[in-house]
């Protein structure tokens, strides 16, 4: 008992900074419960840095939670769903917020509303650095997220992965990601108007990664200079023009992840500082 107890005492002489560090490494649901340690604890969790959510962890549905917290079946933690949860989060967060990852499903258009505000915030507002989305449209499986950033407002965000949803940068609505330095796309039908689109937004991108990527155009053009590590797997092109003449690490595979189809492709391009290749199913030109 005294050992836990001087234990204890070490751990509230640590500055906030190193706990909070600490409180990233634990699952949200943890890290809420630290509230009811002491005073000092009270309100550390809504200055977390870092949050992670992902709607495995909430199975409830929004009205599923409303009903066991008014019959007091459950704590406000477990009784709740991923969107009360995030929202309450998001609202009470106090401090900087350098990374944001969230898995969920979309039932309707209110919550995909939902979702845009949240993203507005914390990239407009809390200036966050990393963004890890992941969603998927229980009412429409087939169609992919559309994720509208607006302009001039991306500028602190230096990595984005994108799974099952993307953005697009069209005339007159310019999305600038000014410092991005790193973007993966995941499960994304796209055409090659969208994909150039969106990668003329990045003007500093220096690693990309495209993971079960799939076009409905034959022809493929990749043009970014400054890219160095540029990623390729599972994913359908007939014909890809890169044009990267600052790439050193190249991975290129073109097999299908679900059959055994072999989708052979021509990949052309001015390598000349090229380090690394490891590239399946498909020729050079």
């Amino acid at each position: 008992a005294e050992m836990e107890g001087t234990t204890a005492c070490r751990i509230n002489e640590l500055p906030d900074s190193v706990l909070l560090h600490i409180l990233c490494f634990l699952p949200i649901k943890v890290a809420v419960k630290t509230s009811v340690l002491s005073k000092r604890w009270r309100y550390l969790c809504t200055a977390i840095p870092s949050l992670e959510f992902d709607h495995k962890d909430f199975p409830l549905s929004m009205e599923e939670a409303v009903r066991q917290q008014l019959n007091r079946l459950d704590s406000p933690i477990k009784g709740a769903d991923l969107f009360t949860v995030l929202n309450q989060f998001l609202l009470s967060h106090d401090g900087r917020l350098d990374s944001f990852n969230l898995s969920l499903t979309l039932k309707n258009d209110s919550e995909r509303r939902l979702l845009g505000r949240w993203i507005h915030h914390v990239i407009a507002t809390k200036k966050v650095t990393e963004v890890y989305l992941k969603t998927f449209l229980s009412d429409n499986p087939n169609n992919c997220y559309k994720l509208l950033l607006t302009p001039f407002s991306c500028r602190s965000i230096l990595q984005l992965r994108l799974s099952r949803c993307y953005f697009d940068s069209q005339e007159g609505n310019e999305v600038v990601l000014s410092h991005l330095r790193s973007l993966s796309l995941r499960d994304i039908l796209t055409n090659e108007g969208l994909l150039s689109r969106m990668l003329s937004a990045c003007p500093q991108l220096e690693d990309l990664s495209l993971d079960l990527f799939s076009s409905n155009t034959n022809d493929m053009q990749i043009v970014i200079p400054k890219l160095m590590n540029l990623r390729i797997v599972y994913s359908e092109f007939s014909n890809l023009k890169l044009i990267a003449p600052s790439l050193q690490f190249l991975e290129f595979d073109c097999r299908s992840r679900f059959t055994d189809k072999a989708c052979v492709s021509k990949l052309e391009g001015d390598l000349v500082r090229l380090k690394s290749l490891k590239a399946c199913t498909c020729f050079f030109e």
